[in-house]
């Protein structure tokens, strides 16, 4: 196996446990946070024991933007492959881009103020709702692209073992 295989495999591994931590910490703060914390904030503030997002959310994405990248890299040469890991890596990065544009920067400050307009909250939790099939989109064609590798890997050395038993 040669070191950009081996660089495939581990980055579409790696990217897909980023985008799917991800899906399950969106499931537990949809689930769990959001329904209470826009009328009690302080559920969210870590000044104040709250639970401190950033501990999750900082290594989960760091790991999917960093091996998004070498996925696709490393992919390059497998057209299968290199249109599933652009797809995911497309949704990613729009949803990141969304993501540094509203969403982080209020999510900040209702971290850090001390009153909080439930209105904006919950309108900041209805629009975090709607990133969740940008998500959805990016762990599915990472997927997508470790299947098409794994078959093609599979086809691959069956063919060359029919070919050493047909000798």
């Amino acid at each position: 196996m040669t070191l950009r295989k081996l660089a495939a495999d581990w980055a579409l591994r790696l990217a897909l446990v980023g985008l799917l931590l991800q899906v399950g910490g969106s499931l537990y703060e949809h689930l769990v946070l959001d329904p209470a914390w826009p009328t009690n904030p302080l559920l969210i503030q870590p000044d104040h024991g709250g639970v401190d997002r950033k501990a999750f959310w900082i290594p989960a994405h760091a790991l999917a933007q960093l091996a998004l990248p070498v996925a696709l890299w490393a992919v390059w040469r497998d057209r299968a492959a290199r249109g599933w890991v652009l797809f995911s890596l497309g949704s990613y990065t729009a949803l990141r881009a969304w993501t540094f544009a509203y969403f982080i920067p209020a999510a900040l400050r209702f971290e850090t103020e001390s009153t909080v307009d439930a209105s904006e909250a919950r309108t900041w939790v209805m629009w975090s709702l709607l990133r969740a099939p940008l998500l959805l989109a990016a762990t599915y064609a990472a997927r997508r692209a470790s299947n098409v590798r794994s078959f093609a890997s599979e086809a691959g050395a069956a063919s060359i073992g029919e070919r050493v038993t047909a000798r």
